[in-house]
């Protein structure tokens, strides 16, 4: 225990007993941030001790020490305004809303002609909501459409974007082989939810 805790238990034990918590609360956190970059992301030549540790946020430096030290990496980069550009950076970000509504129907070209109405009213409302936070209308850019679909017979759904020729079967089954390696001929899509996006 560190001369600070110790002299923290003789005044306030339960303040002490929350600060081994969160101490260990990091402990246990630290390899799951250190693996992308501890296991096969870096070249096996590279040596992790010619690279920088850049904090970012307001709590990044309560942590930096602790991810550097299993990575073996020996300089880390704090800027003296880590909190106040995180929340810059929060303040130069886009301002979007997404509006989802559950279908669960079978694909089909009438379910399709069916879902323009919904789609309608999923952009209006969500350009609202972008409006209302002082954005001006010329600055919103074109609405995203999409919908989740899934194989019958299958819990998991895929979010698909419109595409540009309407057909998102075909979309589906292309992205579906893309990530699974194989495609079901001959077995329906079903729709799970439809949503869209605006932004400024």
């Amino acid at each position: 225990m560190s001369y600070a805790t110790r002299l923290t238990a003789h005044s306030n034990p339960s303040r002490t007993r929350r600060l081994n918590w969160r101490a260990g609360s990091s402990r246990l956190q630290t390899p799951t941030w250190c693996g992308p970059f501890g296991e096969s992301r870096l070249p096996k030549v590279t040596i992790r001790q010619n690279y920088v540790l850049v904090t970012f946020g307001g709590a990044g430096g309560q942590h930096a020490c602790a991810i550097a030290r299993p990575l073996d990496m020996r300089q880390i980069l704090i800027h003296p305004y880590a909190g106040v550009l995180s929340a810059y950076g929060i303040g130069l970000a886009d301002v979007r809303r997404h509006r989802e509504v559950s279908v669960l129907k079978r694909l089909t070209p009438e379910t399709l002609q069916g879902l323009e109405e919904v789609f309608d009213d999923l952009v209006t409302s969500a350009i609202e909501d972008v409006i209302r936070e002082e954005v001006p209308s010329d600055r919103i850019g074109e609405p995203l459409r999409s919908l989740d679909l899934r194989y019958e017979g299958i819990e998991s759904s895929i979010n698909i974007p419109q595409p540009d020729n309407g057909d998102y079967a075909s979309a589906y089954e292309v992205l579906h082989e893309q990530m699974f390696g194989y495609r079901r001929p001959g077995v329906r899509s079903r729709l799970s939810r439809q949503g869209s996006r605006s932004s400024a």
